[in-house]
């Protein structure tokens, strides 16, 4: 599946650094953002157990849900967004960010 995604022309890989940096962890892994909107999280681990990731998008300061996952590569649709991120939720997800991995600029 990456590999299809890196096939693209004009691919933008972002890494998906931490938004709170009093943490050892480097990065959450990477996004491969294609010109066509889509784009591909792919984190480098898998939930914990009864934990989701959730991938919000926000073009105001209204973040909006675009996909709740128990793996991690997650596909979502960037194009209406300035920014993306991506966040561990409980399972299922939740109405609001509660504990915010990472995010990214689109542009």
């Amino acid at each position: 599946k990456v590999n299809y995604w890196l096939a693209h022309d004009n691919v933008k890989t972002v890494m998906l650094s931490p938004v709170d940096y009093n943490t050892d962890i480097k990065n959450y892994g990477n996004v491969i953002l294609l010109e066509d909107g889509r784009c591909l999280f792919m984190l480098r681990n898998e939930p914990p157990k009864g934990k989701s990731y959730q991938v919000w998008g926000q073009t105001n300061d209204t973040p909006i849900s675009l996909a709740i996952s128990q793996t991690k590569l997650i596909e979502v649709n960037y194009s209406d967004y300035k920014v993306i991120g991506v966040s561990l939720e409980p399972y299922g997800g939740s109405p609001q960010p509660t504990q915010p991995l990472s995010r990214v600029s689109t542009y």
